[in-house]
């Protein structure tokens, strides 16, 4: 995801959450040599959404070009990769539910 931003903190913040994102916010805020709390503050402010919300867009992105690259691969194994450790959780934060029909559809 690229948003459209000003400030080169949350520039540097989107950067490595799409390179990835399992990174907490906490680590995101000190690789931006900032607080978590100023950096969820100017990310909404500046990106409109919140970091959590960018980061499961980037996980399920990240899951979505997977899928259409191998096919083949587990859904377990693709939320795993992208910081799932539980299927039913990265189906119920990520909306998987279309990851899943499309699989079943495909493969």
């Amino acid at each position: 995801m690229e948003p459209n931003h000003s400030d080169f903190r949350i520039e540097k913040a989107t950067r490595l959450l799409n390179e990835n994102s399992s990174r907490t916010v906490a680590e995101v805020a000190g690789g931006c040599s900032i607080s978590s709390s100023r950096l969820s503050h100017l990310f909404k402010t500046e990106v409109g959404t919140t970091v959590g919300k960018f980061r499961r867009a980037c996980r399920f992105g990240k899951a979505k070009r997977m899928l259409a690259d191998t096919p083949e691969v587990a859904i377990k194994e693709i939320a795993y990769t992208v910081g799932y450790h539980h299927t039913s959780s990265f189906t119920r934060k990520s909306g998987a539910q279309q990851l899943l029909l499309t699989k079943s559809t495909n493969g």
